[in-house]
């Protein structure tokens, strides 16, 4: 015998609360994977204009934890005539990849909707894609084990749904 035998309240509380944390993240990551597709797979490819650079200091130099953020401004336009400004951060090896102000930086977009953009990581792809499929699988296992955890806990011992009352159950006995 284990816990969750001999106290099905904390079978169902358990399975429950997996169940419920599980599909949560099951949802935000097809939602980010949605995201993410419709720029992969319907993104417009345009030219934008580098419009402002900047560094900003990240923690506190006296305790020993001085980092930088680096960001980028870029505006483009869209060919319904649209123009879209939007600022982005930067990794130090993009920062040090030579952008400058006026200058020229790929980006996708969403068509029906230009917000949805980012500059051109079209290089990335493929192991960006392959980085959800781990993801996908703990998604899955934990909706499974919190299924199993769950399930039992609202059957009756004898493996039928609880969804008779006893004067059901006894009727049925006498039939």
């Amino acid at each position: 015998m284990n816990v969750w035998d001999d106290h099905p309240v904390l079978r169902l509380l358990g399975g429950g609360l997996v169940l419920v944390v599980s599909l949560f993240l099951a949802a935000l990551l097809a939602w980010q994977l949605a995201r993410d597709l419709a720029i992969w797979v319907l993104g417009r490819d345009v030219e934008a204009e580098v419009v402002d650079l900047w560094v900003e200091q990240v923690g506190a130099q006296d305790e020993g934890e001085l980092d930088f953020q680096y960001y980028m401004t870029y505006r483009f336009a869209t060919p319904g005539g649209e123009t879209i400004t939007e600022t982005t951060t930067l990794s130090v090896a993009e920062w040090a990849g030579g952008y400058e102000e006026g200058g020229r930086v790929g980006v996708v977009y969403f068509p029906p909707y230009p917000k949805h953009n980012r500059l051109d990581h079209s290089r990335f792809v493929p192991a960006l894609a392959c980085s959800y499929v781990p993801a996908i699988l703990v998604a899955v296992a934990l909706v499974v084990a919190g299924w199993q955890l769950f399930r039992p806990a609202i059957q009756e011992p004898g493996g039928e749904w609880e969804v008779e009352d006893e004067k059901e159950r006894e009727s049925a006995k006498r039939i």
